[in-house]
């Protein structure tokens, strides 16, 4: 187990995960906000849990090298991967989610503060 981001195309394929390079940082693991009520009385959690990894600057090569390892391009904005993460415990941990590529200008030498967010994590 490697307490570093990781990341490799499609779910259920922990055996495969590969160092992301540059390391982002990330937000945690956030879960639902909100609570819902059925005509029973129940009370249910509707979402699920997300987190987000920031770069604070992107080189266009490490933009082309994250998206190519994310199974992202310019054309192909959302791709199912498996990922360690850090949760909000600190501890680093599988999950597999769907990594939405951040909307970005498409014709600069550098991004900053970009964010790709990882929806619909389900721990493995």
């Amino acid at each position: 187990m490697a307490d570093q981001y990781e990341i490799v195309d499609g779910h259920d394929n922990s055996g495969s995960l590969a160092a992301v390079t540059p390391q982002p940082r990330s937000t945690g693991i956030q879960y639902p906000a909100k609570r819902r009520f059925s005509a029973s009385g129940a009370v249910y959690v509707d979402g699920s849990m997300t987190t987000t990894w920031i770069y604070d600057v992107l080189s266009r090569t490490e933009r082309n090298t994250i998206y190519t390892q994310f199974g992202l391009s310019d054309t192909t904005i959302y791709n199912e991967v498996t990922i360690r993460t850090r949760g909000n415990d600190d501890a680093f941990a599988v999950y597999n989610a769907t990594v939405v590529a951040p909307e970005v200008e498409r014709d600069v030498a550098f991004w900053e503060d970009i964010e790709f967010k990882f929806i619909n994590l389900e721990s493995i």
